[in-house]
């Protein structure tokens, strides 16, 4: 019997044990659900991100007792063999001693798990609300001929009638045909020059409503004024993506008169006017690295690594930010006041008023419309950069045959002046991460590194004048022969 509430003790550890394996299993799984459902709603990533948190509470609580637990079994083993006629330790080797142990170690990490979880602050800065009254919404009248229609369901009948406002489908299929289909503006740019599009060019990022519109192609008739001159012109697009969501990434095009100072966009009709910006002609250097929206950003240590790595080999990152912790945010304020960065509030659209039924369009497009967003950075920098990498936070590249990003990408295009991009594949990295700034060691974190040798899908550098629209890994309207 003495050895009983060893043997306890170990089942415990062995059960602790397990349950920070859930961490490894829980990962997989989350990743394996987003690769799946990329249409996924706002409120699902939310989710994630609190069972990701209390995911990890249990892996840090369960090796915290793990460790004291192994602790407790050496003291005990100590006490009984070496005073095995002490009657005070002889109570040790009763199992009920095992129990008071246990429940006295579990109770006592409480604190400090819960000490962990007030590291979390999270906070929304600058949500950029659109609202109907700035015109950055445009309904497009459709008609549905019977032959586009194929199902009753697709025509509606017997099902509710619809009112105006967000439609919420439990089902998640979202196949409901709306009267109106919408268009969401995200941004536009005006180019008095460009060498790819032309002189007095517009350009446009938007999100389309696929089910009730036939995106491939399509034209939108854009309006524009200087005061003197007004100028209806039609705007051809191409789409970027996975067609699988209810919304899709368009980019439009065209050309209007000249020193525009008013635009709008036409259907049937009825005109909206849609604030646009001058696109950039300088930028702070030659190569632009776009990060795509970080959502409940927290892992500043990544952040450090990049910023630092790509400003050592010439590089400029341009942050996209949703949400984010707020020391954290005060972290990338300081190195944007220092130049190293410059930071863009990625908008969430929402509305005050609306006159006919929508479909959320922030929780049905594929991963939060990274490539909205990244096509929005090309757009920007597109007559400023020489050439525009579209990175993750986590995506940090080394040039390997020269000492800067441009030199070794000119290289690359002198090898194939006719190329539009330059593909560089993946390696996952594991390091052992500072839990202090007044801790982070670059040589610390690179003596860390555990490198996998399996090479996943890359990301892409590009020439801005021969990409006008981008998607997460790789523009879908790109030749794959250059």
């Amino acid at each position: 019997m003495r050895n009983s509430p060893i043997f306890l003790i170990m089942a415990t550890i062995a059960f602790m044990d397990i349950c920070s394996s859930f961490n490894a299993i829980s990962e997989k799984m989350i990743g394996f659900y987003q690769a799946c459902n990329i249409c996924y709603s706002k409120s699902t990533d939310y989710f994630i991100v609190v069972i990701k948190i209390v995911v990890g509470r249990v892996r840090n609580g369960g090796r915290r007792c793990s460790t004291w637990l192994s602790l407790s079994i050496t003291i005990i083993r100590t006490l009984v063999v070496r005073y095995p006629m002490n009657s005070t330790f002889e109570k040790l080797s009763h199992p009920t001693s095992a129990f008071y142990i246990i429940v006295g170690l579990m109770l006592s990490t409480i604190p400090i798990n819960a000490l962990d979880i007030l590291q979390y602050e999270v906070g929304i800065f600058n949500e950029n609300y659109i609202f109907k009254t700035l015109s950055n919404s445009i309904y497009l009248e459709t008609v549905n001929s019977d032959s586009e229609v194929s199902s009753d369901e697709e025509l509606d009948i017997e099902q509710p009638p619809l009112k105006p406002g967000l439609l919420v489908d439990p089902t998640r299929k979202l196949t409901r045909i709306l009267p109106v289909s919408h268009v969401f503006i995200n941004s536009v740019y005006y180019y008095p020059t460009s060498k790819s599009l032309g002189p007095n060019a517009i350009a446009l990022a938007m999100v389309v409503d696929s089910v009730n519109f036939n995106v491939e192609n399509a034209t939108y008739n854009v309006v524009g004024s200087n005061g003197t001159h007004t100028k209806m012109s039609l705007a051809t697009s191409q789409t970027e993506g996975v067609p699988t969501c209810r919304y899709t990434p368009v980019m439009a095009g065209t050309n209007t008169v000249q020193n525009v100072t008013k635009l709008e966009m036409e259907s049937n009709g009825v005109k909206v006017e849609i604030p646009f910006k001058m696109a950039r002609y300088t930028a702070p250097k030659p190569v632009i690295i776009c990060i795509s929206p970080q959502f409940v950003a927290e892992q500043w240590q990544i952040f450090m690594m990049h910023v630092h790595v790509a400003n050592r080999f010439g590089g400029h990152l341009h942050i996209y930010l949703t949400s984010i912790i707020e020391s954290f945010f005060e972290l990338m304020r300081e190195y944007e006041r220092q130049g190293y960065i410059t930071l863009d509030y990625w908008l969430r659209m929402k509305f005050e008023k609306t006159e006919t039924p929508y479909f959320e369009p922030n929780e049905n497009i594929e991963w939060r419309n990274q490539a909205g967003a990244q096509t929005d950075c090309l757009l920007q920098y597109k007559e400023a950069a020489e050439y525009i990498a579209f990175f993750d936070m986590d995506d940090i590249l080394f040039p390997k045959n020269y000492p800067t990003y441009l030199e070794e990408f000119s290289a690359e295009w002198a090898l194939q002046p006719s190329a539009t991009s330059v593909f560089y594949g993946r390696r996952e990295h594991e390091f052992i991460k500072a839990e202090t700034l007044s801790e982070f060691s670059f040589r610390d974190l690179i003596a860390s590194l555990r490198s996998s040798p399996t090479v996943k899908r890359g990301k892409v550098v590009v020439k801005p004048d021969r990409y006008n629209s981008t998607w997460i890994h790789f523009s879908n309207n790109e030749d794959e022969k250059t």
